[in-house]
């Protein structure tokens, strides 16, 4: 029996005895020319892993770490806590690792590769001088652990086009925070909850300059196409 099945790849292939074969292959020539072209798993794998592994700590070398101007922001308007961040200093956006198997879906003319990513380690440090209980606290460490940041990987390109990629972090982020230098003034829930959520909107600004740099990564890698 001959006709169409689909590969592990997800692409077409045509099966049948030898002169079956041969019948059908001018009917399904364009369906053959796009099973020729079409990246397998192990394909789209492979360029994720070029991808984040090879290319993003390059470009990631003025990014990683990232480093803030210095600036201050209000952390809770009611509680009346503001601190001066001088700087703030994120680590381990370069430490990233594809999480399972890749997923590769030819739409139209458009190749499209997609993966769940994960980043193991990303810390956030600041030296603040913080208002705080009616006081001002000069010196205060402050670090932001954040737990596994779970994020969706896309590269999209037409066929024999450069891709372009997108990186969407999976809401919410989660992160332990410690202080040091408050001189025995107990930590609130308003000031933990206020420089989090801080991190979290200085986060979402890096992630600009992160995508740019992941579509220039992108491009420099072998697309499944």
């Amino acid at each position: 029996q001959s006709g169409l099945r689909p590969s592990y790849g997800g692409c077409l292939i045509c099966q049948g005895n030898f002169g079956r074969r041969l019948s059908c292959f001018p009917t399904v020539f364009a369906t053959l020319l796009v099973g020729a072209i079409c990246g397998s798993v192990q394909d789209t794998n492979r360029y994720v892993d070029r991808v984040l592994g090879v290319e993003m700590p390059r470009e990631l070398s003025y990014l990683d770490p990232w480093i803030s101007s210095n600036y201050n922001v209000t952390l809770n308007s009611t509680m009346k806590i503001s601190a001066y961040f001088n700087p703030l200093n994120i680590t381990g956006f370069r430490l990233a690792k594809r999480l399972g198997n890749c997923q590769n879906r030819r739409i139209g003319n458009r190749v499209n590769a997609a993966c769940n990513v994960t980043f193991g380690h990303v810390v956030a440090r600041a030296n603040l001088t913080l208002r705080y209980t009616g006081r001002v606290f000069y010196n205060v460490g402050a670090v932001g652990t954040f737990t596994t940041i779970f994020s969706k990987f896309n590269a999209t390109a037409q066929i024999g086009r450069p891709p372009f990629a997108d990186l969407k972090l999976v809401l919410p982020l989660e992160a332990s925070v410690k202080f040091t230098g408050l001189k025995n003034v107990p930590v609130s829930e308003a000031l933990k909850k206020g420089f989090l959520k801080h991190l979290g909107d200085k986060i979402s600004n890096f992630l600009v300059f992160y995508i740019q740099a992941l579509n220039r990564a992108a491009q420099k890698a072998p697309f499944p196409y």
